[in-house]
């Protein structure tokens, strides 16, 4: 659930399992070309592209270790006003 800067994610521990590792998420533009960079760059998906609702995102493990959610938010219409 956004809630400004933020992403809040609720649930059972099973449910939350796959977002244990993940960082941070970063809401961009278009996730394309990150996609593009991260692939030619041999980067890890943790979670391949996927699409929701309120947008589309991918979840990757940088050299460094660090798991990032890149997301491309489309805030539905109640969330625009």
């Amino acid at each position: 659930m956004p809630v400004g800067g933020f992403l809040i994610i609720a649930g059972t521990d099973e449910a939350l399992a796959p977002f244990r590792q993940t960082v941070g998420t970063l809401l961009v533009a278009d996730v394309g070309p990150y996609e593009k960079r991260f692939r030619q760059e041999g980067l890890d998906f943790v979670q391949e592209r996927f699409r929701a609702p309120s947008g589309e995102g991918f979840t990757v493990r940088h050299s460094d270790g660090t798991v990032i959610e890149y997301v491309h938010h489309r805030p539905s219409a109640h969330e625009l006003s």
